[in-house]
């Protein structure tokens, strides 16, 4: 019996252990520092995001379903 699409997405999202070196790479990069948005607050993250960085990276993961498409989806990392 196939898991529940939720069930599944999140035992993929616990492994993502690369995602912290990816935000690392990509601001050393663009010469700035990666922040951890899932510790700031919504107002705290929005004044980040309009002051002067120029850049947002965004991580995102794909969870594709062959049998029904339609349960498909994107996952937003979250640390």
């Amino acid at each position: 019996m196939e898991e529940p699409p939720s069930q599944t997405r999140a035992n993929r999202e616990s492994n993502l252990h690369m995602a912290g070196i990816e935000a690392i790479n990509i601001a050393r990069t663009f010469q700035t520092r990666p922040i951890e948005a899932s510790t700031l607050t919504r107002q705290s993250f929005r004044q980040h995001v309009e002051g002067d960085s120029p850049i947002l990276h965004i991580g995102t993961h794909g969870d594709l379903n062959h049998r029904n498409p339609l349960l498909s989806s994107i996952s937003i990392d979250h640390g």
